[in-house]
């Protein structure tokens, strides 16, 4: 599974594809950038990342340890999924929808959060940091903390 969601993550886009063979999609910025960030979390305590283009200085991910280029990713939502009228879309030259504006800020948020310290890595002015998401639920941290905490007061 490893292998094949880092594999999904187009090396000229930046963004991530659904499935090989296809074109890049900013909704799969959440769907795949998710994926990552929990194997990431699973992954924390390796020494070694098997990641196939680490050998470039410059390639985000060796200075951070990420399994996908994470400041790529936010440059693709950020210079082609953005629509100049408002909202977000999976790809230039496509109309913005409810769906894609969705996932795409869920997509920029997971990337620019996937730390384990916890700090952000923005791309850009600090105007572009969204707030953080809960990987599994897709809602505000704080809410899936709240949502958490309540059913756990709940008497069974």
């Amino acid at each position: 599974m490893l292998r094949w969601v880092i594999s999904r993550q187009m090396q000229v886009e930046g963004g991530f594809q659904g499935r090989a063979n296809k074109l890049v999609d900013g909704c799969y910025s959440f769907w795949q950038g998710s994926l990552v960030s929990l194997l990431s979390m699973e992954l924390k305590d390796l020494t070694v990342v098997p990641i196939a283009s680490c050998d470039d200085e410059k390639d985000t991910r060796k200075s951070r340890r990420s399994l996908c280029d994470t400041r790529a990713l936010q440059l693709y939502i950020l210079a082609a999924c953005q629509d100049p009228a408002g909202g977000l879309r999976d790809k230039p030259s496509i109309r913005r929808d409810f769906y894609h504006s969705c996932y795409c800020l869920s997509g920029l948020s997971v990337a620019q959060h996937c730390s384990s310290d916890g700090a952000a890595d923005v791309v850009g002015p600090e105007t572009n940091k969204v707030a953080r998401v809960d990987v599994v639920l897709n809602v505000d941290i704080a809410k899936a903390a709240a949502a958490v905490q309540y059913f756990h007061s709940l008497p069974l």
